[in-house]
């Protein structure tokens, strides 16, 4: 399964690119640009930015904050500040020592502002599921947690140790396929003494109540029935009982659920 993998990833590839061979493909666009050469600059990132998805092993953090540092640089001249200052922000997060030499950017050059300003953004990632074989690899470092607030080299290590994947994803772009041991999430189980306990207390709560209500009914109707001062035939006697043993069947039935619902609601709070 693999081999098919690989083979489809690499397609595109007239050949495998070594490292050595892509940073030097760096060094070009990085010469082009402080000889204010436009063209060339364009065309060595453009031959930089699809070698990314041919190289043969894993991009050091050294060498994709490079990647970044000049795709800013892109964006910045393509009037583009904001993808500019994400690119600035992951190189400075990967290699917080290293500044612009002069011969790229004189001092007082408006990038430079960028640049500085990269060091306020904020680092976001998101989890993504673990392969089924071998690693993830972000900007140089291992692990299932993609930056979203720039863009990074994403790859994706066999467990022969062979690369197997190597993409430049923008933040806004959909993370490559790859087989993973994604699962569904289990629910978490609701804690003893959480909210359904508390539940089964009120409904127990309100069902006493009722009860209470009713066999007041049912003692209301039970004086009207023996008071001898009120006048009433055979027949309304008869109705009145019928209604008192109703009442006090229904307050006995709804104070048996109120002891049925308390009893659940103590045994949830152990």
């Amino acid at each position: 399964m693999w081999g098919l993998f690989v083979s489809a990833v690499y397609a595109a590839c007239s050949a495998v690119v070594p490292v050595a061979t892509f940073e030097a493909g760096l060094s070009r666009a990085e010469v082009a640009f402080g000889n204010l050469d436009v063209a060339g600059f364009d065309a060595a990132m453009d031959e930089a930015m699809l070698d990314v998805g041919c190289i043969d092993a894993v991009v050091p953090p050294r060498v994709a904050a490079r990647i970044h540092r000049l795709q800013g640089l892109r964006f910045y001249a393509a009037r583009d500040e904001r993808r500019a200052l994400a690119s600035f922000a992951a190189s400075r997060a990967l290699d917080p020592a290293w500044d612009w030499p002069e011969t790229m950017l004189p001092r007082g050059h408006a990038a430079r502002a960028l640049w500085a300003q990269a060091t306020t953004v904020p680092p976001a990632r998101v989890a993504v599921p673990a392969p089924t074989g071998g690693v993830l690899v972000f900007d140089g470092t291992k692990g299932l947690e993609r930056p979203t607030a720039w863009a990074t080299v994403a790859q994706l290590v066999g467990e022969d140790f062979q690369l197997q994947t190597s993409v430049y994803l923008l933040p806004d772009a959909l993370m490559f396929a790859y087989p993973s041991e994604a699962r569904p999430a289990r629910p978490e189980p609701t804690p003893k003494g959480d909210k359904p306990a508390i539940g089964w207390f009120v409904a127990s709560g309100a069902l006493a109540v009722a009860s209470a209500g009713t066999y007041g009914a049912a003692a209301a109707s039970a004086d009207r029935f023996t008071d001898p001062t009120v006048d009433a035939d055979l027949d309304a006697l008869a109705a009145r009982r019928r209604t008192t043993n109703t009442l006090v069947g229904a307050s006995a039935g709804l104070l048996g659920a109120a002891a049925v619902a308390g009893v659940i609601g103590v045994a949830g709070t152990f």
